[in-house]
């Protein structure tokens, strides 16, 4: 088993417990759902703490700039976390399915290189016409 496939292998395996006889535990959270939900609270409590309420005293720019660097950390954490978990579910799927991953994996390639091939001929296409605009310009100097 390689450290990918150690990784990804969950102890608390479902097929596992249901063949052991023991009783299923209720349903986990879906932790990518957690993740960004953790994301989209990040710049909400942002707003929350540096909002000023009529009749009161507004924020110092100091507990500003502090609430805000809290807030950028979270944010980051929160950003990671949600990263992370995209990069191990997309792990898990190719250990999962290999022959759907490189199926997958052989379309987005060929997608790229036509991508590329289109590009490269919009660029020959510009210079071509930079070079016809410009011809003359060089013939004048080499006179």
């Amino acid at each position: 088993m390689s450290t990918l496939e150690a990784l990804l292998v969950d102890d608390d395996d479902d097929s596992q417990q249901k063949s052991q006889g023991r009783p299923q535990p209720e349903e986990k959270p879906d932790p990518l759902a957690n993740i960004a939900q953790d994301l989209r609270k990040a710049p909400k409590s942002q707003l929350e703490l540096n909002n000023a309420i009529p009749g009161r005293t507004g924020p110092t720019p100091e507990h500003i700039k502090e609430t805000a660097e809290f807030g950028i950390k979270d944010l980051l954490c929160a950003a990671t976390s949600v990263s992370a978990e995209f990069v191990r579910i997309g792990a898990q799927f190719q250990v999962e399915n290999p022959d759907d991953a490189t199926d997958e994996r052989i379309k987005e390639l060929d997608t790229t290189i036509k991508q590329q091939e289109e590009r490269l001929e919009q660029v020959s296409i510009s210079l071509k016409e930079l070079k016809r605009r410009h011809e003359p310009l060089l013939t004048e100097r080499n006179l």
